[in-house]
């Protein structure tokens, strides 16, 4: 019997990049939220026995997708799980994609987490949050969040998140730029945290609790949009020429990249 779950993306609302860690890693500070327009589609056929099997179908309009069954985080996640608890299940998987890989969306740690969250209800593995999370930071630093399913302020390397509750008072639509695969490593190994602004999402955190949406909008930022313009000049005309839609009150990035944000108020 096949069950099927959607797997939503993300939006960064601010991003605050602190500081490199001793281990390379970066301490960050973000809020985030589920964007629920666009979504992977997970597939899952559990056996009584058997081992982890991967099948993809690309969605995704102008890009193309080579990944390796090991490589994918999906995968990851369901060995990982095995390896924890022993399970003896077979697991197949059929994900369509249609959030592109290098987004700044979290597409591949939305798989990973809700693919944690599936297994462990449906096996009966009784694995507490806390523990997904840290077999999901293992995986990356996004998936901890994407095991919350609503929004989140999310700190340290990603493995601390805080529920956030407050009224949908603006509205959200995500700018697509699938040829632009930017590579989270990458726009971290060139950012010159001395060069870069760094929101404070206190302000942000604040100004969504008290619904006020002036305010949100002069304390959002994203710490990596400055050198994400740098490596992708053309990527930056497109996000100048589309300031040119009066619509919205703000485009930002999220994430990593490369994917555009428009933000207005609700009606």
């Amino acid at each position: 019997m096949k069950q099927e779950v959607k797997s939503y993306g993300k939006v960064n609302l601010a991003l605050n990049v602190i500081r490199k860690k001793t281990n390379n890693y970066h301490e960050i500070d973000t809020i985030m939220v589920p964007y629920k327009k666009i979504w992977d589609t997970l597939s899952f056929e559990i056996h009584k026995s058997g081992n982890t099997k991967i099948n993809l179908e690309n969605k995704i309009k102008n890009q193309h997708i080579s990944i390796e069954q090991e490589d994918n985080l999906v995968y990851k996640a369901i060995e990982l799980l095995r390896k924890k608890t022993n399970f003896k299940e077979g697991i197949t998987v059929h994900i369509t994609k249609e959030i592109p890989l290098g987004s700044g969306m979290g597409g591949g740690s939305s798989n990973a987490g809700e693919t944690l969250l599936f297994l462990n209800e449906q096996l009966n593995l009784n694995l507490s949050i806390e523990t997904l999370s840290d077999l999901g930071l293992k995986l990356g630093s996004d998936v901890p969040y994407f095991l919350c399913r609503g929004a989140a302020r999310v700190t340290g390397q990603g493995e601390k998140v805080t529920p956030l509750s407050f009224e949908n008072f603006f509205n959200i639509d995500v700018f697509l730029n699938p040829d632009y695969q930017s590579s989270t490593k990458k726009i971290f190994n060139h950012l010159d945290l001395s060069k870069t602004i760094h929101p404070k999402i206190d302000d942000v955190e604040k100004a969504l609790l008290a619904n006020n949406y002036t305010e949100l909008l002069s304390s959002m930022f994203n710490s990596l949009e400055t050198v994400l313009f740098i490596l992708f000049p053309e990527l930056q005309k497109r996000y100048f020429h589309l300031h040119k839609n009066k619509k919205y009150d703000l485009f930002f990035i999220t994430g990593s990249g490369s994917s555009f944000v428009g933000i207005t108020i609700s009606k």
